[in-house]
């Protein structure tokens, strides 16, 4: 059998089986019904409720009213001098208590340094996390002058905190403190 022979048979069986797979749904009359979707009725459409909006007790204006009282135009903590939202640090006294332990929600920090210029700081930061310590930046007030602090913590224990305090301050050739941490 040729080429050309072998095509024209295999185009007559494709258009054969075509026929036999159509023909019968012309003639049943399936395929010529329409395929519209019912739409319901206009009276059956039920509107979604609305939901009832009430007013906000007159406490939550009087805590906001209080919230912003506490802080300054820039967004520092009157009491703390810290910026709102950012750990709150402060010194320690020398002696650690018996426990050496922080009082429960607190912790301790060791300050790297505090810097008016923040790309400074940035720059110590950076260092320090490449150096795979957990350092982060809280900025302050001081004489309304806004400072930012590198501080490498939380921990839990003060000894640790003295041990590391001593390690980055010989790494990095300065004076680092342990500050108390408190979120």
């Amino acid at each position: 059998m040729s080429e050309q022979t072998r095509y024209r048979v295999t185009g007559a069986i494709f258009l054969i089986a075509v026929a036999v797979i159509t023909l019968p749904m012309l003639f049943d009359g399936e395929g010529l019904k329409s395929t519209e979707v019912p739409q319901p009725a206009a009276d059956a459409l039920v509107p979604e409720p609305t939901p009832e909006v009430q007013p906000l007790p007159d406490a939550t204006f009087e805590r906001s009213e209080e919230l912003r009282e506490s802080v300054d135009a820039d967004g520092f903590a009157k009491d703390t001098s810290t910026r709102v939202g950012q750990p709150v640090l402060a010194e320690l006294e020398t002696e650690a208590d018996d426990a050496g332990q922080p009082a429960p929600g607190t912790g301790f920090g060791i300050q790297l340094g505090s810097f008016a210029d923040r790309a400074k700081a940035l720059a110590l930061r950076d260092r320090a996390r490449n150096d795979s310590y957990h350092a982060f930046l809280s900025e302050a007030k001081q004489r309304e002058q806004v400072i930012t602090r590198v501080v490498i913590g939380p921990h839990v224990d003060r000894k640790e905190a003295e041990r590391l305090r001593d390690e980055i301050s010989a790494r990095y050739a300065l004076k680092a403190i342990v500050v108390g941490f408190a979120s």
